[in-house]
């Protein structure tokens, strides 16, 4: 058993952790209050009021589907936000027709490089103006 070697225990400093680092790591702070440098995903929350597509045609005949989990979304890989308000149609958790709703659409757009030209692919319907807001109040952070 010649061929094995033991290497010595390894003991290192340990680093002092700077007031500011340790501030960054116990941030309890709101979220309109937090700094963005590297957020990178957009936060939408499951509730009664907030509804999805990524099959949008135009206002007549898109079909938002409830957002049925919490969703992260990566807002770096989106290349332009748009907006929108009107009446939209909404479907049940089963895909079916349920109702007409009035409300305020976010639509994330990008850019599609073979027909160069922008599409959009996900829209979101907000129902409620808080929910709606809080969003709106994270992109203008970014």
């Amino acid at each position: 058993m010649d061929f094995i070697e033991f290497c010595p225990p390894v003991t290192c400093k340990k680093r002092k952790v700077s007031e500011e680092e340790q501030h960054d790591y116990n941030d309890n702070r709101p979220m309109e209050e937090m700094t963005v440098v590297s957020r990178q995903f957009m936060a939408i929350h499951k509730s009664g009021s907030v509804f999805q597509t990524e099959e949008w045609r135009s206002a007549d005949t898109a079909l938002f589907q409830p957002v049925t989990e919490d969703l992260m979304v990566n807002i770096r890989k989106v290349d332009q936000i748009s907006c929108t308000d009107g009446n939209y149609f909404v479907a049940d958790c089963s895909g079916k027709y349920s109702r007409t709703v009035q409300g305020k659409v976010l639509h994330l757009w990008r850019f599609d490089k073979t027909h160069r030209k922008l599409f959009i692919s996900r829209s979101f319907l907000f129902t409620s103006i808080p929910e709606y807001l809080a969003v709106q109040r994270f992109l203008q952070q970014i």
